[in-house]
């Protein structure tokens, strides 16, 4: 990099830090086209829901309303029942599972994304869990039975949580592990959260890494999904005698790589597009590590904020090389 280069580059970047300083959301911060998640990366996408301000629930959530037939390990069916599902103002959106049934097929309930484009994402979710024995409640993500990512509180085991990366692969060897439940699961909220990346996923309680999955990472796209149910097998024990009862208090969520209507996701989109586009300054700095990769930079200028800084996106894959390979050449398509 000739030495004038890289003035200007340091000049540009503190012009601009105080700028970036200021455009915060909960829990990271928004460069104008990418949310960044401390410990996770960037992503594309965002969305948070306080439950306990709506009546309704948004157009991001829909409340399932399919059936899980009975099996070898599910002596009930259960049904999916938006009924189940109660939003008061002023009050945590639950999610109940009546009790006291005894035929099939059982009620209960679950949330998904309105999109099932997600790969990569950071999910928090605020919630006490029933103190009623006889359900799960899940926080996850899922494509298919090979492609799933879970938080799993079995409320008829009141010590653990389950964190799980589903098998890819037949023989593939199962990851999913249980982790001791804070004391107080059932009687307060607490915050649940998953970081399902390229390398692995990270399970956190309340902001505390407590689990790093490295095998059977999911890698396809797929839906964001929250349910409390139940099927009166010895996963699920059950089904409840009273009223089962998962209160949400909040969603939080930054998702990466949708292919869907990004202009929507990233609020700034159709600027950042442009100036990426329309560059007319660009510089490399190249980081020789120990497996002899480049990061690559890209400072992109426009009337606005006018700063695109490639290695954004580098952050979010950095731990994988053929990721690596991907972001490096898009940030060279930038010198167009």
């Amino acid at each position: 990099m000739r030495p004038a280069r890289n003035l200007l580059c340091l000049a540009f970047l503190t012009a601009f830090a105080a700028i970036f300083a200021d455009a915060t959301f909960s829990n990271g911060t928004f460069d104008g086209c990418h949310y960044q998640v401390e410990g996770a990366g960037a992503f594309s996408s965002h969305f948070a829901f306080d439950f306990t301000t709506m009546d309704t629930l948004p157009d991001e959530l829909i409340a399932s309303t399919y059936q899980v037939g009975p099996g070898p390990y599910a002596p009930y069916a259960h049904i999916f029942n938006p009924s189940n599902i109660v939003l008061r103002s002023g009050q945590p959106m639950q999610m109940i599972v009546p009790g006291g049934q005894t035929s099939d097929p059982l009620e209960t309930c679950q949330l998904v994304t309105s999109y099932d484009d997600v790969l990569y994402a950071s999910v928090r979710t605020v919630a006490q869990a029933s103190p009623v024995n006889g359900t799960v409640h899940g926080f996850f993500m899922y494509m298919n039975d090979t492609q799933e990512t879970d938080i799993e509180i079995r409320t008829g085991d009141p010590n653990n949580i389950h964190f799980t990366n589903q098998q890819t692969r037949p023989g593939n060897g199962e990851t999913t592990y249980a982790v001791p439940a804070p004391d107080t699961m059932a009687s307060a909220f607490h915050e649940y959260r998953y970081d399902w990346l390229p390398t692995g996923t990270n399970f956190y309680i309340d902001g505390v890494l407590t689990m790093s999955i490295n095998r059977n990472v999911p890698s396809a796209a797929g839906w964001l999904m929250w349910n409390s149910w139940s099927n009166g097998w010895a996963w699920t024990f059950g089904p409840p005698a009273q009223d089962n009862i998962l209160q949400i208090r909040s969603f939080w969520q930054q998702c990466g790589n949708r292919s869907g209507d990004h202009q929507r996701w990233c609020p700034n989109y159709d600027e950042c597009s442009s100036y990426r586009q329309s560059a007319f300054f660009y510089f490399d700095f190249n980081i020789n590590v120990s497996i002899n990769f480049s990061i690559d930079f890209s400072i992109v200028i426009n009337t606005s904020i006018g700063i695109n800084i490639g290695v954004y996106n580098c952050f979010f894959f950095f731990c994988g090389s053929v990721n690596i390979s991907s972001v490096y050449k898009f940030a060279l398509s930038n010198r167009d």
